[in-house]
């Protein structure tokens, strides 16, 4: 290209670029102003009406969160060794009264069955006559025992398995 066109297109060249520059100028004033707004909404979001900073307050919810976990891992833990251990408690119960003697009146008799989750614990039979009166245990393992059972006894049992 010859030199006298190059200096003839220097004006619009001229003219192009300072076009560019306002045009350039007035997108960066937008974007100024459009990051200045956006700080000030997130500034104005990080405070609460109270004037705490939330940024703050996040920080203690998630230590509270954390601390909650803790003791909701500890309650679950507690929880499970007391279910184990309420397999072994007394829960079931059976109560069987009857006349053992013919001349005593108001079944003042009775078998006592007392079982835990795993059907085993012990049954009491007491017995009520003129003369006296007389208790008796037998131990109780999966429902049944090694020593012989009264009908009321073994009724006892059955009551207390029932629930």
């Amino acid at each position: 290209m010859p030199l006298n066109q190059i200096y003839e297109a220097y004006p619009y060249i001229f003219w192009a670029a300072g076009g560019a520059f306002i045009l350039l100028l007035a997108l960066s004033a937008c974007a100024l102003a459009k990051v200045s707004s956006l700080k000030r909404r997130v500034d104005a979001f990080m405070r609460t009406e109270s004037g705490g900073d939330i940024e703050k307050m996040l920080r203690d919810y998630i230590s509270l969160s954390e601390r909650i976990d803790g003791k909701y891992d500890e309650i679950t833990r507690k929880a499970r060794d007391m279910d184990k251990r309420l397999t072994y408690c007394l829960s079931k119960v059976g109560l069987v009264r009857y006349n053992h003697f013919q001349d005593v009146g108001g079944d003042l008799c009775f078998a006592l069955a007392l079982l835990d989750e795993n059907r085993a614990g012990i049954v009491l039979n007491t017995i009520f006559s003129r003369e006296g009166s007389y208790v008796y245990s037998k131990p109780v393992e999966d429902g049944g025992s090694v020593y012989p059972l009264s009908e009321e006894e073994k009724r006892a049992i059955l009551k207390a398995l029932e629930g």
